[in-house]
């Protein structure tokens, strides 16, 4: 009987996403996500290399193992963060090098550096998360949710790594490594449990605001504020750029030449909302007129509106207007 390794399965799931993400994607899309595609593609390999190494004994794999494992946290960082190409180069870069000059000294510390790696970009990225909405301005504002489920999932799955990187450190010092083939089957079974687990949990949250911890600190001229919400104001009602779905903190940034950080602040102190309550606000406004002056769909009138997904627009029509669509055309 043929025996098929638990990464296999997962490698199997990641080459999934990846070829749709693949073919979905555009390169000249500015708003695909490659670092994402990269990052599917890393695990792909990784899982293929682990699954090959313990499953079928070809222990000549753990040579090549840890160069592929130390991009998978920064990578998976640069996912989010986006900089400029040069920044993304170099993070990405740095952990190699350590990996090499630390092959080059003793293999034995290859597993104690790729723990500390894991744990570094897995708290980085926590602390990127926890900063909410705006830290995330390349993102379109329908999509917001998703990238925050992702994020979480990610943070999780990266700490697991580490930790059982730390743990293996502690067999090889303990029992000569024996146990690591069971270590590293535990580890994939319990990192299947959590991704499902904090998907659910997410996907629960319907209600939930993110970006709370956004805003540390409001600008402190109240004039300024208002000028700037002044000119946000101008710009969604003249120009109703609300209505197109792929609308983005940066986008508004990019046409009124004001930095993100200074127009969200703008408008969280202005409407005691993130931005993209406030744009879904106007979206949901937009739509109700729509409904009072037309008979056409529901659906039709949700697209028109800026909103891409059927669940995103009931969501936010409900806080907004406390009732469903259907209820409120009714009424």
């Amino acid at each position: 009987m043929i025996m098929i390794p638990l990464p296999f399965l997962i490698s199997m799931v990641a080459g999934i996403l990846l070829v749709r993400e693949v073919f979905k994607s555009d390169v000249r899309d500015k708003t695909t996500n490659w670092y994402w595609i990269l990052f599917l593609a890393l695990i792909v390999i990784q899982t293929l290399l682990i699954g090959a190494r313990f499953g079928y004994g070809l222990v000549w794999l753990g040579r090549i193992q840890p160069f592929t494992a130390s991009l998978i946290a920064p990578v998976a960082f640069l996912c989010f963060w986006q900089p400029t190409l040069k920044i993304s180069f170099c993070v990405a870069l740095l952990p190699v090098v350590f990996i090499t000059i630390v092959n080059l000294i003793s293999v034995y510390f290859v597993d104690a550096t790729l723990a500390v790696n894991n744990i570094i970009f897995a708290t980085a990225l926590a602390v990127l998360g926890l900063k909410g909405v705006d830290a995330l301005g390349w993102v379109v504002l329908g999509k917001i949710r998703t990238v925050f489920i992702t994020l979480w999932s990610v943070v999780v799955l990266l700490l697991i790594s580490g930790i059982t990187d730390a743990i293996i450190v502690w067999d090889f010092w303990q029992n000569a490594g024996n146990n690591v083939q069971e270590i590293v089957g535990v580890t994939f079974v319990i990192s299947m449990l959590f991704a499902g687990i904090i998907y659910f949990v997410w996907q629960m949250q319907k209600s939930k605001k993110f970006g709370s911890h956004a805003i540390r600190q409001a600008i402190s001229n109240d004039v300024e504020v208002m000028n700037i919400f002044g000119r946000v104001e101008t710009l969604m009602k003249e120009n109703q750029i609300f209505l197109d779905p792929e609308l983005s903190l940066n986008r508004i940034a990019r046409k009124l030449t004001l930095p993100a950080r200074d127009v969200s602040r703008a408008i969280n102190v202005a409407t005691k909302q993130n931005v993209s309550q406030y744009v879904n606000g106007l979206r949901v406004e937009s739509a109700c007129e729509k409904m009072k002056n037309s008979e056409d769909s529901i659906l039709n009138i949700l697209y028109a509106s800026g909103f891409n997904t059927k669940s995103n627009f009931n969501r936010e029509f409900v806080r907004v207007k406390g009732m469903t669509p259907s209820k409120w055309r009714k009424e």
